[in-house]
């Protein structure tokens, strides 16, 4: 394992009690400003928020494959509170599921969390998630 000169410094410092020797540097030519970073960052959370709401989600076997209909159900089972288990079948032409099978929709119409559901996909043996 390699270690910066920083580090070690830091290291010596605490071992030895030496406050002056283990002190950081303050000035390293980094912009740090909060407010603006506050407000980009609260931006862009609420730009995701909005777009990850959605319909129903299902896990799938690969990007742009299949649904995963085993990853799905065994995501379903561990949110029995929160989805329901639903039979989606494709529309061609319209808005709606990419592909014919069970899909986890909210419960008394809630929306489902794409990047939520995504994570729940990959913790379950999927590939991808996709959602509608």
């Amino acid at each position: 394992m390699q270690f910066s000169t920083a580090i070690i410094a830091l290291a010596m410092g605490q071992l030895l009690q030496l406050g002056g020797v283990a002190a950081l540097p303050t000035e390293i030519g980094v912009d740090v400003s909060v407010p603006k970073v506050a407000a980009d960052v609260a931006a862009k959370v609420h730009t995701i928020e909005k777009r990850h709401d959605h319909t129903a989600c299902a896990c799938q076997t690969s990007s742009g494959g299949e649904i995963d209909a085993a990853a799905t159900s065994r995501v379903a089972g561990f949110n029995m509170n929160r989805w329901v288990l639903d039979l989606f079948e494709t529309q061609r032409f319209q808005g709606g599921a990419k592909f014919t099978g069970y899909y986890i929709r909210g419960k008394d119409g809630a929306s489902v969390s794409g990047e939520g559901f995504y994570n729940e996909c990959r913790q379950n043996g999927a590939a991808d998630s996709t959602c509608f």
